[in-house]
């Protein structure tokens, strides 16, 4: 009363989807509500004092907004409609007219002009029941009703949000994470994949991921799939869907190898380097011969730069090992792998000269043997008499010589035709369009996010190639804004911020209560290299778990290591390819006894035969061990205990 009294707010009839409504205004603001629903100040109703509404003073006019200026009907129903915007949260169409019935053409030109100028969002931002029952019990779709919210308020609403869900958050150990992660990867044996499209998928998640070469088919993948076929892996190279690319090293059966999908080079690999001086002369003439030739056989290459298979093959190791080479035969890098090709070091020293000593030894034992060395371009010397008949024996061995040469060229043009062609990495079919830095990153967020659920800028050490973390962490950052992504502290003894998907915040929380439950058993035991990207031990952790002998938990992530785990804790460390085993604290005999018989299951894929010597560091003869390897079919041998299949 006293604000009306004094004339500071009025009474107007205001039209609304409902019908006219008297309601309380700001006498200031009257003018604009006046002109926007063409309101009659002579006819409306007068106030207490008999001042008429609307109309009160030559400042505010019926027509005239707060600061005297004279306004258009669409004028003053913008201001109208944008002051109640940022008052209100997300509001439908129908709801604005509830408060104003603005006309329906009007409202929705400006709505959608307003989008259009980022001054508003449109979308669904008010959850609701998906389905409505009806009172027969029949469920019906209910039709998604667009909003439109103004975005200084959705950023609003977006801060509060997070500070409520990051303060909610409640970090779960990092077994409950580990066991996560095997599940998330489908390492865990109730999570394996299979069918036609699981290879693929389990590619998809580990795009890029730089792991030892021979790791990929020896463990990564038979522990990911039910029935891993090595020959599926192959086709799709073959057939130019999957690229693989090498990620450094300097021993090629440890050098680590990243699959990625035709076309996304660009998003994970680095650019070519500028000087190439670093590498053999044969390595730096073979990789200008196939940037100007582009894809050739290991022949072709042979022939056009005069060089032996052996010297073709160590440059072009040098090359894969430097990233900028590939095969379109998964074959070419099988062999690599494997050892099975000369090495650049190799081919260094069989290329050195010999020195004076190593000459002089040779002299001498040829002289011990009765023979003198043959200079270059010498025949030994001819038996008395001139040419003579070659004996029987003679023409057999060289018979046996002939067939043998020929069965390796007919092997040799086998291998040649299986070997594919080699090609450079840095090219449009490897790599793509090239990305702009933010489709670059984003790209990169997302790829973090489905190999690992939970990111942090540790997520990147392991990384090899055009990965930096600040333009990630912005990506991560705007993925959060939109309601993608979630901060704060998911995992207990990971540093830094981090950032997981919501479904992935929601499993962890789910894992977190299920072992904080007593009752819960899970007896499966899942086996990982040390190399897996799965893999979360190897470096000491603070409070994290202990070997045996009181130690922490401590391991090389080399090739010959293996892990069994149990939900996410370490029961057995398998290193030097069995010769030594590590058992856990916390874990008894019975856990240990089976997971050396889930490891030995695997091992009888690609070793025959394997001999532990050491038990948490002691001789395994006489000690707690022997008799655990004895339970699962290990016999003693002369300095260990041996198992063979």
């Amino acid at each position: 009363a006293q604000l009306a009294g004094s004339g500071r707010i009025v009474q107007m009839e205001i039209p609304t989807a409902a019908g006219s409504q008297t309601r309380w205004v700001d006498a200031e603001l009257a003018g604009e509500y006046a002109a926007a629903f063409a309101l009659d100040p002579e006819g409306a109703p007068r106030t207490e004092q008999g001042i008429p509404r609307g109309a009160w003073n030559e400042q505010s006019s019926p027509l005239t907004g707060e600061a005297g200026k004279r306004l258009t009907s669409d004028e003053a129903r913008r201001q109208i409609l944008n002051r109640y915007l940022s008052q209100v949260g997300p509001v439908t169409v129908q709801a604005i007219r509830v408060r104003y019935d603005f006309p329906a053409e009007w409202l929705a030109a400006e709505l959608q002009r307003q989008v259009e100028a980022r001054q508003l969002v449109h979308g669904r931002f008010t959850p609701t029941p998906e389905k409505d029952a009806t009172e027969k019990g029949v469920e019906i779709a209910t039709p998604p009703t667009a909003e439109y919210v103004d975005r200084r308020t959705l950023e609003q609403m977006h801060r509060r949000t997070l500070t409520i869900l990051r303060k909610e958050v409640q970090p779960a150990p990092l077994t409950a994470y580990a066991d996560f992660l095997a599940r998330w990867q489908h390492l865990h044996p109730a999570a394996r994949l299979e069918g036609e499209a699981s290879l693929r998928q389990v590619l998809q998640q580990l795009r890029a991921a730089p792991v030892v070469g021979r790791v990929w088919e020896r463990d990564v993948l038979p522990l990911r799939l039910q029935n891993y076929q090595a020959g599926d892996l192959a086709d799709l190279c073959q057939s130019g869907e999957l690229v693989w690319v090498g990620a450094g090293g300097v021993d090629p059966r440890r050098m680590r190898v990243r699959y990625f999908f035709r076309g996304e080079g660009s998003a994970y690999l680095e650019p070519p380097p500028m000087d190439v001086s670093a590498l053999s002369q044969h390595a730096q003439n073979v990789y200008a011969f196939l940037k100007g030739e582009g894809a050739l056989f290991l022949a072709d290459i042979c022939t056009a730069l005069e060089l032996d298979r052996a010297d073709a093959e160590a440059a072009l190791t040098e090359l894969v090992m430097a990233g900028l080479v590939t095969n379109d035969s998964l074959d070419a890098l099988r062999r690599i792998v494997g050892g099975e090709v000369a090495t650049p070091t190799a081919q260094h020293a069989r290329q050195r000269p010999l020195s004076t000593l190593e000459t002089q030894l040779a002299e001498r034992l040829a002289t011990r043997r009765g023979t003198q060395p043959a200079r270059l371009g010498e025949h030994p010397p001819l038996r008395p008499g001139g040419i003579q008949r070659p004996s029987r024996h003679d023409l057999r061995a060289a018979r046996q010589r002939v067939r043998q040469r020929l069965g390796q060229e007919q092997e040799a043009t086998v291998r040649a035709a299986s070997e594919g062609r080699w090609a450079p990495v840095h090219r449009f079919g490897v790599l793509g369009k090239q990305l702009p830095p933010g489709e670059q990153a984003a790209i990169q967020a997302r790829q973090l996010l489905a190999r690992h659920g939970v990111v942090t800028r540790e997520s990147l050490a392991g990384e090899f190639g055009a990965w930096v973390w600040y333009p990630v962490y912005q990506e991560l950052q705007r993925l959060e804004m939109r309601g993608e992504v979630r901060r704060g502290i998911f995992v207990q003894g990971m540093p830094g911020l981090q950032f997981a998907l919501p479904e992935v915040v929601e499993q962890l929380r789910d894992a977190a209560s299920t072992y904080a439950d007593s009752a819960y058993v899970d007896d499966a035991l899942v086996l990982l290299s040390a190399c897996d990207p799965a893999n979360l031990y190897g470096p000491a952790l603070e409070d994290g778990p202990r070997m045996a002998n009181g130690e922490p938990l401590t391991f090389a992530r080399i090739p010959s290591t293996w892990l069994v785990q149990q939900r996410g804790f370490p029961v057995l460390l398998i290193e030097d390819t069995g010769s030594s085993l590590q058992t856990i604290q916390g874990a008894d005999e019975g856990a240990a006894s089976a997971a050396l018989t889930v490891w030995l299951a695997h091992l009888a894929r690609f070793a025959s035969r394997v001999s532990v010597e050491r038990w948490n560091g002691e001789s395994v003869l006489n000690g707690p061990g022997q008799a655990v390897l004895e339970a699962v079919g290990f016999y003693r041998d002369y300095d260990g205990m041996s198992w063979a299949r």
